[in-house]
């Protein structure tokens, strides 16, 4: 893999702090990907899951820095890492300098981290979480229940609840009355700061938050509460449901096992859902956790990409929705599995990008 990636491998040092303990093999590894404005998040992520954790930190390193300064920037940061014990024990980081140029709005490659920090954890389980998280359930326990869902190849989606999304968290006084509570609960949060906020810690309190229009489920592309992930089918789930109405859009915190799932595409600098796509594509059903859910803020955007980066990477997207189609359908159509169930997710999406459901048609069709 690394030797296919855009950025060249010298670059990369796996375990680069290997923590000290080592996790059980059916363990549930948190992966997640950060820089350096983003150490403190990392600590308080630490302090939440206090169990395996696998990092991919992008270090910046400017063009013209000298190697002094470099050195200097790293020694920094291993202070900071044997300064917290919980990353001492826990956390494995994985260092990728990131050349830069000048004012350059984003260090991209998150696609490549993310790839780095599910290759290198050390457990069958991997589940695929924003550095920026405040809350998070005890995600461990329920995949030892359905631990044989992920070993069949499927993916466990864990739903993201946030507050609604205000122009500026910081600008309190100018939101109306509605919005002030809201505004006001995000920005404790963002804090790592629950004094003076009712967190929900359990469903029935997070559900009685939604009714009150203080937090909703979050799927990026979509309004609070409509999404794929379906709130109208979680608030009454005691079981792990289907997601029925995916769309390529869609982008959800997942649990997977760490081997035997597509890769996230690296053309791409920034685009979770790609990830989520080839593996739909290749067969995996999603299954939405009945009782577990992550906490964000609202304030995040979906991506770390500028406008006009975003628009390319559309663009880029409906390519490679294309190419993955015909690349599946072959594959299905090689193995003999076009007409099997598993193949199900093809005839589904790439009648969308393609205009046809006859097998022919989609073997055939050149990206």
């Amino acid at each position: 893999m690394l030797s296919k990636s855009l950025v060249k491998s010298e670059h990369i040092r796996p375990y680069w702090f290997l923590s000290d303990a080592t996790p059980a093999q059916d363990a549930l590894t948190l992966a997640t990907v950060m820089t350096l404005d983003q150490w403190s998040d990392l600590v308080h992520i630490a302090n939440l899951w206090q169990g395996p954790i696998s990092v991919t930190l992008q270090v910046p390193t400017e063009v013209g820095l000298s190697p002094s300064a470099i050195v200097g920037r790293l020694l920094r940061i291993k202070d900071e890492y044997e300064a917290e014990a919980v990353l001492k024990k826990h956390v494995d980081i994985h260092l990728v300098l990131r050349p830069t140029q000048e004012n350059q709005p984003s260090l991209g490659g998150f696609q490549e981290a993310r790839n780095i920090a599910r290759l290198f954890s050390r457990s069958e389980f991997v589940v695929h979480v924003p550095i920026k998280t405040q809350w998070i359930s005890d995600l461990a326990k329920s995949v030892q229940t359905y631990a044989s869902l992920l070993r069949d190849g499927d993916l466990l989606v864990v739903p993201t609840f946030a507050h609604p999304a205000v122009a500026n968290i910081d600008d309190i006084n100018g939101l109306s009355a509605a919005n002030s509570a809201a505004a006001a609960a995000a920005a404790a949060i963002q804090a790592h700061a629950p004094q003076g906020f009712d967190w929900p810690f359990d469903k029935e309190t997070l559900l009685d938050q939604v009714e009150e229009g203080r937090i909703g489920l979050l799927d990026y592309h979509w309004g609070l509460n409509e999404g794929p992930t379906s709130y109208e089918e979680w608030q009454a789930a005691d079981t792990p449901y289907l997601v029925t109405d995916y769309s390529y859009h869609y982008g959800p915190v997942y649990i997977s096992t760490r081997k035997g799932h597509p890769w996230c595409e690296e053309r791409f600098e920034d685009a979770l859902p790609a990830c989520i796509y080839s593996a739909y594509l290749a067969g995996a059903d999603l299954w939405v956790l009945p009782n577990d859910y992550i906490l964000r803020t609202g304030q995040e955007p979906e991506n770390t990409l500028s406008g006009e980066a975003r628009k390319i990477q559309l663009q880029l997207y409906k390519n490679y929705r294309i190419e993955q189609c015909v690349f599946y359908a072959r594959k299905f159509d090689q193995s003999q599995e076009f007409g099997s169930e598993r193949s199900s997710h093809i005839k589904q999406e790439c009648t969308k990008v393609i205009g046809s459901l006859r097998k022919q048609e989609m073997i055939s069709k050149k990206p």
